[in-house]
């Protein structure tokens, strides 16, 4: 995968920079890197220039583009659907969270040795983390729990409210030609960044719409030639080729209805 480093700060010069992603299997796989469906987490190192640095990798639109921190926030869980993020300091006992996917970033110094552990307590309207603190020298666990639900009011001096229609926006799942994979079209309804609410939305279910295929969209396009008899690819869509042997087909439908002239090539409708 192909990332592309934007500002002044990414040490690159005129030598090209790499990122390595560390990816570790356990039961929680998942979980641990996909929390949601358009936030990734990882951690991973930034190989520049003049350095080669541990950096905290986010993505807020499921890999397309990326947000790079340095190593002092780990421990990353997200809330609120992905419209919280908290996270801790790797050698201090300092609480980092954002309420705009990483475009603000507010911290807090507490009064703990070293959080081993940030563990997600959410139910409803409650944005509840705990936070597993060790005292190395005198072996002894402790647990610190923090509520965001209220803190939202406390910082932009605003009433706590559950999110409104007017407070989501429809995601679409990225693909690699636009928005449309093998017929489907997914899109998801999420928080805007900016949106100051609560979702207590207890499940998000996928909308499903129909669009043209792309001829790249399968498996068989690499493996004969790219080619699909009397098709060709215009514009990344599958379309009759018009300088074929064979005469273009005269759509009918049996119950008398409007045929779908006008989306050649692969075309899936729902029914």
């Amino acid at each position: 995968m192909a990332i592309e480093f934007e500002g002044e700060n990414s040490y690159c010069g005129d030598i090209k920079c790499r990122v390595e992603l560390d990816l570790r299997c356990s039961n929680d796989l998942t979980k641990n890197y996909f929390p949601t469906k358009w936030n990734l987490k990882f951690q991973g190192s930034h190989q520049g220039k003049f350095i080669d640095s541990v950096r905290t990798f986010i993505s807020f639109d499921a890999g397309e583009s990326w947000k790079m921190y340095d190593s002092q926030m780990e421990k990353l869980v997200f809330l609120n659907r992905g419209g919280l993020m908290v996270g801790t300091g790797s050698t201090t006992s300092r609480i980092w969270y954002s309420f705009d996917e990483g475009k603000s970033l507010y911290n807090a110094q507490i009064a703990a040795d070293h959080f081993i552990d940030l563990i997600s307590r959410e139910s409803s309207n409650n944005h509840v983390v705990a936070g597993i603190n060790y005292n190395k020298l005198q072996k002894i666990y402790s647990i610190f729990v923090f509520n965001f639900s209220n803190i939202i009011s406390s910082l932009f001096l605003i009433k706590d409210r559950t999110c409104q229609t007017d407070d989501y926006e429809t995601w679409y799942v990225s693909r690699t030609f636009g928005t449309c994979f093998q017929g489907q079209m997914i899109s998801y309804l999420r928080k805007k960044p900016f949106a100051m609410c609560s979702d207590d939305r207890k499940i998000v279910l996928p909308s499903i719409k129909s669009c043209p295929c792309s001829l790249a969209d399968f498996p068989w396009y690499d493996k004969i030639n790219h080619s699909k008899p009397n098709y060709i690819s215009e514009n990344n869509v599958c379309v009759w080729d018009s300088l074929s042997n064979f005469t273009k087909p005269v759509k009918t439908c049996r119950d008398g209805g409007r045929p779908l002239n006008s989306l050649n090539g692969y075309v899936r409708v729902n029914h």
